[in-house]
């Protein structure tokens, strides 16, 4: 991210937060926290149950899911700058 960005570090934190709790609610997933929590602290590190692995991979996925959905964001927000631009240019220019 450009340095200029700083500035709204804090919001797209935000974004992000607000992403991963809307994943984990449509994908029914919001409980699945709790019992990974619990689970987590109980197992040690040389121990992962059945269960846990399968949540670990549940949470990998939305995690990944999340991923793309915020590179969508950053795309659509370069594109749009890009787009800016040309617009400036061409009145700068015309």
């Amino acid at each position: 991210m450009m340095p200029s960005f700083k500035v709204h570090l804090q919001k797209w934190h935000e974004v992000e937060r607000i992403l991963v709790l809307a994943m984990l609610y449509h994908s029914d997933s919001i409980s699945d926290c709790a019992k990974f929590l619990e689970i987590a602290d109980v197992s040690t590190d040389a121990e992962h149950s059945n269960e846990e692995q399968s949540l670990i991979q549940e949470f990998t996925m939305i995690g990944k899911q999340v991923n793309i959905i915020l590179m969508w964001m950053l795309n659509r927000l370069s594109g749009q700058k890009e787009f800016n631009n040309i617009i400036d240019d061409i009145l700068g220019t015309a």
